[in-house]
């Protein structure tokens, strides 16, 4: 009865995620841990009050935790890189390429 609502949260919540666009998906996924807390610290908001909801929170956190590390193995992601060259004053800041570590060989780069 506990896991229920948790499990219910949590893949609402991925569903919202998995609307975004791919590459959009991937520079997420590049700050899973922000994410995973935010996540996290929201679930509890919502279900604060009783033990029950409180079950529901860690059990939504927990599944969407490890939701995130799926993904960031089987999809790669994308990571903030700041270069300084000899003549450059500020860096130069871009989107880096992370490759998946499951499934690296795959023409699409993971789930999608």
């Amino acid at each position: 009865m506990l896991i229920t609502p948790g499990l219910l949260t949590m893949v609402a919540l991925l569903i919202l995620i998995m609307k975004l666009r791919h590459d959009t998906v991937k520079k997420l996924l590049g700050f899973d841990i922000i994410l995973d807390i935010a996540a996290t610290v929201l679930f509890v908001a919502l279900f604060a009050g009783t033990y029950a909801g409180m079950m529901a929170a860690i059990i939504a956190g927990l599944g969407f935790s490890i939701t995130l590390m799926v993904m960031k193995w089987t999809m790669g992601y994308k990571k903030l890189e700041a270069k300084y060259g000899p003549d450059h004053f500020l860096p130069v800041i871009r989107w880096v390429e992370v490759p998946p570590k499951i499934g690296a060989g795959r023409k699409t780069g993971g789930l999608w």
